[in-house]
């Protein structure tokens, strides 16, 4: 029963600490195919054309070869032109992703290094070299000082027997 208790709580842990991480890349994962599946119709009402010049396009986060990032939107790729010094990516919005993405940005900001959890696992359990621990004997004479001298000596009050000389 212990084993399984053990087991469950372990189990428990392991959600709150990859859980939210798991479930947003499962939803990436369908918005992606989402995407992947729209782009393949002919018709795209949505597109439309950025251009940047070649030193902007190396300051691009691409994703992969047909994704990128552009002024904090995401955008996917249907196709790319070269017209004099400026290239011309034709794209479609990517609005779902975008979205997951910010707000997967948000909740990991707001838990990155103020979980407790995160805290508790990474946590050093050596005491600081400047902090020093209370003697047990110290902390007894502090605590107890008033009642040490108060004890009478047993040994004292032992009268010896008077001689036999008598």
């Amino acid at each position: 029963m212990r084993k399984l208790t053990s087991i469950f709580f372990l189990t428990c842990l392991c959600c709150a600490l990859v859980g939210y991480h798991l479930v947003f890349h499962v939803q990436l994962a369908s918005v992606k195919s989402e995407m992947r599946a729209f782009l393949k119709t002919k018709k795209h009402p949505d597109a439309v054309d950025i251009r940047v010049t070649r030193e902007e396009a190396k300051r691009l986060e691409w994703e992969d070869e047909n994704e990128f990032r552009y002024q904090g939107q995401m955008y996917d790729v249907i196709e790319k032109k070269i017209i004099g010094n400026q290239l011309v990516f034709h794209c479609v919005s990517d609005k779902k992703e975008t979205a997951l993405l910010q707000e997967y940005q948000k909740n990991t900001k707001r838990h990155s290094s103020t979980s407790l959890i995160f805290q508790l696992i990474t946590a050093q359990f050596v005491l600081p070299n400047n902090y020093q621990l209370l003697q047990p004997v110290s902390m007894v004479q502090k605590y107890f000082t008033g009642y040490l001298f108060c004890l009478q000596n047993p040994v004292s009050t032992i009268v010896p027997p008077p001689p036999d000389n008598c």
